[in-house]
């Protein structure tokens, strides 16, 4: 059982009822179905709330072999109706559909629930349509340099149709199924709600937001450069037997890291401890000295001295992500041109600006960095500036600066590095001549990631790109 779940079983009595919530996950119809494998593959859970993350999983273990899987996390917090946690669960293996994820919107719970007893995939109930004001959307968006085709859905701001003389600004946004309705995920950022209350008592300015839909690319899409997983691990003995299994045994210290990987023999197979993990996972031969780790993605080459003994190891994933420059191209090249063209807009760069939350965060300041000609405000909301070993960041030391508005926010219960690299780009953009509630706004709230924090936000995020005050 891993350390995390093991910890809260041993604390369980001692854990209130009321911040404890134990998930239980039905495999049964995925291990029937044939994708899931009890044997090599993982469940867990991950969402909004410490000790969940979405980009981290706390595992669930199944002590009874049945292909129920159970998981008790103790949360630092209570959940309520008003503000509930969101979760979901997700897979790790080979060739699981949807990258392991569940399908369909976020789930919620709150501590009053105490247990979560569901099947894997079971579809959430569906929801209303929260549209506010005019909305127009354009489904299949098609574009010359991304495979997949896109929803784009464009507010429109009171008194548009009444005032056919009348041109605006323009907001884009990404993650666009998520901006004006909650069907998506089971949130919002509510920028419909919000520009037309704020729109309707004259603190800003009428302006017009598109909401750029993701999808299933949103990873590669939203990340300007390609992430290059790669470790090397020294071994900490004098070097193994020459031949056998048994001459990758022992436990190799990651140089990068203060961690260590232990590779274990029996009978005929090998397997290792990884970093995080107490359970062994069982590797998988690819070719003379290398193995591949299935439910991590990592393949093991193990190297060997002028005598033939293994010394050391490259550890390597695929690469991933990279496709920001190709979504750039289309929002730049495609969608902007067909807003244009279909809607009264001020189309210079003091009237058009970019914004989305997380990677979308991430994509939206590589936007503005490499675009400033194009795109004269930016929010930057919890930004993903982890990506890539914080690549983004030398993007902002090597930027002139450019007379653009730049709006970065982070929620200081966003766990990991988030926040101390929030704090980081702020002083960054300071030093490259940005001004702190001048041209730069910076927030930090006792808040998460989430769809509901960047929703508090949004009043501030449009006073600050388009108040009249």
């Amino acid at each position: 059982m891993p350390r995390l779940l093991l910890l809260c079983a041993l604390l369980l009595t001692a854990c209130s009822e009321s911040s404890t919530i134990t998930f239980e996950i039905d495999m049964r119809p995925a291990i029937r179905a044939g994708w899931f494998n009890p044997d090599t593959d993982k469940i867990g859970v991950r969402g909004s709330s410490w000790p969940l993350a979405w980009d981290k999983t706390v595992y669930a273990a199944d002590p009874n072999h049945d292909g129920v899987y159970n998981a008790p996390i103790r949360f630092q917090e209570a959940f309520s109706e008003a503000t509930p946690l969101e979760y979901k669960f997700i897979t790790e293996g080979e060739g699981h559909p949807n990258g392991g994820w569940e399908t369909d919107r976020n789930r919620f719970v709150t501590v009053a629930q105490g247990t979560i007893a569901r099947a894997f995939n079971a579809p959430p109930p569906a929801l209303e349509p929260t549209f506010t004001g005019t909305v127009e959307t354009h489904d299949a968006f098609a574009s010359a340099h991304l495979a997949r085709d896109r929803a784009l859905y464009v507010y429109l701001p009171p008194g548009y149709a009444k005032n056919p003389e009348q041109r605006y600004p323009v907001l884009y946004m990404h993650d666009g199924q998520n901006v004006f309705d909650k069907q998506s995920v089971g949130n919002e950022w509510g920028m419909d709600e919000t520009a037309e209350r704020l729109i309707t008592a004259g603190q800003i300015e009428p302006v017009i937001i598109v909401g750029i839909a993701n999808t299933a690319d949103r990873t590669p899409e939203y990340t300007p450069t390609t992430e290059q997983w790669h470790y090397d691990l020294e071994r900490t003995d004098d070097g193994g037997a020459a031949d056998g299994l048994e001459a990758y045994a022992g436990t190799y210290i990651i140089t990068a890291m203060d961690a260590e990987v232990t590779f274990e023999v029996e009978g005929e197979t090998l397997s290792a401890v990884l970093p995080e993990e107490s359970e062994a996972t069982l590797l998988d031969p690819v070719a003379d000295d290398q193995f591949r780790a299935p439910r991590a993605s990592i393949t093991f080459t193990f190297l060997r001295d002028a005598t033939g003994r293994v010394t050391a190891i490259s550890a390597d994933k695929p690469d991933r992500g990279g496709l920001g420059p190709s979504y750039a191209r289309m929002l730049i090249e495609e969608v902007k041109p067909f807003i244009d063209q279909t809607y009264r807009t001020l189309p210079d760069q003091a009237h058009t600006s970019v914004g989305g939350a997380s990677l979308g965060g991430l994509i939206s300041l590589y936007l503005g960095l490499e675009y400033p000609n194009v795109f004269g405000g930016l929010l930057v909301a919890s930004p993903s500036v982890w990506w890539d070993g914080k690549t983004i960041l030398d993007q902002v030391r090597a930027a002139p600066k450019a007379n653009q508005r730049i709006w970065v926010d982070m929620g200081t219960k966003e766990g990991g590095t988030m926040l101390a690299d929030a704090r980081t780009l702020r002083d960054e953009l300071e030093a490259r001549g940005w001004s702190e509630n001048e041209d730069l706004r910076y927030v930090e709230e006792a808040t998460e990631h989430n769809e509901a924090a960047w929703a508090g936000r949004a009043e501030g995020m449009l006073r600050f790109l388009y108040g009249t005050e």
